[in-house]
C-alpha cells in the first residue's frame, strides 16, 4: 500500500502506535512537522514565508516538514 509519510504517522498516531514510534528514536521533531503539514493541506495557497509565520517558525523548517511529510512510502 502506497500512502505519505504524512498519512502513515496520522493512522499511528489515530491507533496510539505512535508512541511506540517516539520510544523506538523517532525523531522529536515529527509532530512540529505533521502540524506544518496539516496547516499546509488546510491553506494550500498560502505561501512557505506565510506559514513559517503562522507557525512561528523558519522557512527552512517549513520546507523540511513539507518534503518529510509529502514523500510516498510502501508498506
Amino acid at each position: 500500500m502506497k500512502t505519505t509519510i504524512y498519512e502513515y504517522l496520522l493512522e499511528k498516531q489515530a491507533s496510539g502506535e505512535i508512541k511506540v514510534l517516539f520510544a523506538l528514536g523517532l525523531s522529536t521533531s515529527i509532530p512540529t512537522y505533521m502540524q506544518i503539514y496539516e496547516y499546509h493541506l488546510t491553506h494550500p495557497k498560502e505561501s512557505i514565508f506565510q506559514v513559517s509565520l503562522v507557525m512561528n517558525t523558519g522557512k527552512a523548517t517549513i520546507h523540511r516538514a513539507y518534503f518529510f511529510m509529502s514523500q510516498v512510502i510502501d508498506y
